[in-house]
Formats: C-alpha cells, structure tokens, sequence
C-alpha cells in the first residue's frame, strides 16, 4: 500500500509565492509579502483575537551588539553570538525580564534548567550546553532602541501567550 502525506504547501500568485507552510512542522508558516499590499496589515487583525497567535518578522523582531556580542529576539528565543560562542535561550523558560535603565541591562530570570523533562536536558547537554545556562544579564542599547528591545518582549508576551514578567527599575 502507497501512503501519501504533503510534506509542504503553498499558496502561488501569478508573480510569487504567498503563503508556504511545512504541515509536520508545528511553527512554520511563512508569508511572502513583498508586493502584496495591506496583506500583513489583514492578517494582523484576524490574528489579534486569536490567543497564541502573531506575525512577526523571518529575522526576527529585535536585534542589538553589544561589546561585540549580537542578540537576536525571535519569536521563539533570544539568540545570542560573539566570536567564542553562541546560544539560544528558549522563551518558554524565561520568567520575568527586568529593565535596569541606570546600567542599560536586561536581567532575565529563567526556570531552572532541572524543572525540564530528561530528554530535554539531555539534548542540551549533548548538543549545546551554553543554551542550559541561560545568561541572566544582557547589555542592551539606550535610548529608542532600548524601548524597542523591551516593546518586542511585550508583544511577544501580549501576543504568543508567553509567561514572564516585564518590570523595568529606574534609579
């Protein structure tokens, strides 16, 4: 017997690609946008009401440097790099994120990594130990970007539903 299953889908205009999603994989549903006028803008209000839901960027909603590191808020992650090494920290871990205006900082309180299930902690143990040891400190820019890094962490919040806190401390 021949079992047949779609591994992708997508929706074609006469120029592009509109919509493409892979079935099997619970978080990929892209849109193409890109001369398709007010189509982000439509599905941003049929998406507000639906609790979990959002459309947020390919790259990313936020992205910073500092002191030769680079951090990238995704929807999913804060992703960091510099020259030695680079992690993702999982957004369903993080408790509360607090705004330290006086050092322009981020502390970032995280679950601790043993309230995981075992196959979790032993991925990443095998695969990428620093994304275990979430950082708990992360310089961000002053000023507008400084209110961007924190406004995207409210979306995020707002709109996917996630748990943490966001408080900011100003001295």
């Amino acid at each position: 017997m021949l079992h047949k299953s779609v591994d992708e889908f997508a929706v074609l205009t006469d120029q592009s690609w509109l919509y493409r999603s892979v079935p099997h994989e619970t978080h990929i549903r892209e849109i193409n946008a890109s001369g398709h006028e007010g189509v982000i803008e439509e599905l941003n209000e049929t998406l507000d009401p639906v609790r979990g839901s959002a459309v947020v960027p390919f790259g990313g909603l936020v992205s910073w440097t500092t002191d030769d590191t680079t951090y990238d808020l995704k929807w999913d992650s804060l992703y960091y790099s510099n020259k030695e090494k680079s992690a993702s920290y999982d957004l369903e871990r993080l408790k509360q994120v607090t705004v330290l205006f006086s050092e322009d900082a981020l502390r970032l309180d995280w679950k601790p990594v043993s309230e995981e299930s075992l196959l979790r902690r032993t991925v990443w143990r095998v695969l990428n130990p620093e994304s275990a040891t979430s950082s708990a400190h992360v310089e961000i820019p002053a000023g507008e970007d400084r209110e961007e890094v924190l406004e995207a962490f409210r979306q995020l919040r707002e709109k996917l539903g996630y748990e943490y806190r966001v408080e900011t401390v100003s001295d």
